[in-house]
């Protein structure tokens, strides 16, 4: 029998969790629906998933932050939408993706990034950051709505990554446009 090493048990104990262990994350429903004000979309959100007001501070500092955000009661995890201000073409989605996959991995070497994808309108991105010793799970993804490209970010505990991964996947699969809902 081979000595396990520490990575090797991060690695053991990520599969062995996610066999083993159900999601616990509902899908976002019709009924929890949010229309973004000002941004041409809406998406149905995990019902745990509420708009943040004046505590988004405490989990953004920059005030820079932003402008929708949606937190977990607890704080653990959240989702934000930004409009980008670039210019718009049909297939420059992919691009902007891998654009913003090398900045995000220069800005810290520890960062790992996992997997890409489409999903409904949106292609994604998700990675593993470090919040001081913490380990993040982080699941970035662009989509059109109208004449914008909207980058949306999710973030939580990297422990509980498997449990938020398919309900944001559902979440992306979610988004109409205004014209979409006439």
């Amino acid at each position: 029998m081979e000595r396990m090493e520490n990575g090797d048990f991060d690695l053991l104990r990520v599969r062995m969790e996610k066999r083993f262990r159900r999601a616990e994350i509902e899908n976002g429903t019709d009924e929890n629906r949010e229309q973004i004000p000002g941004m041409g979309f809406s998406v149905s959100l995990p019902p745990n998933l509420v708009r943040a007001g004046e505590e988004a501070a405490e989990v953004f500092w920059s005030r820079k932050r932003p402008p929708v955000i949606f937190l977990t009661q607890e704080r653990t995890a959240g989702l934000t939408f930004q409009p980008l201000h670039e210019e718009l073409d049909a297939g420059v989605l992919t691009s902007s993706r891998e654009r913003i996959k090398r900045i995000t991995e220069q800005i810290d070497e520890r960062t790992v990034l996992y997997d890409t994808g489409e999903e409904g309108r949106a292609v994604w991105f998700d990675y593993k950051s470090f919040a001081g010793k913490e380990a993040v799970y982080n699941m970035t993804f662009l989509f059109h709505a109208g004449q914008r490209k909207i980058l949306g970010t999710f973030f939580c505990a990297f422990g509980a990554y498997d449990k938020w991964k398919p309900a944001v996947l559902g979440m992306m699969d979610s988004i109409k446009t205004q014209e979409e809902e006439g």
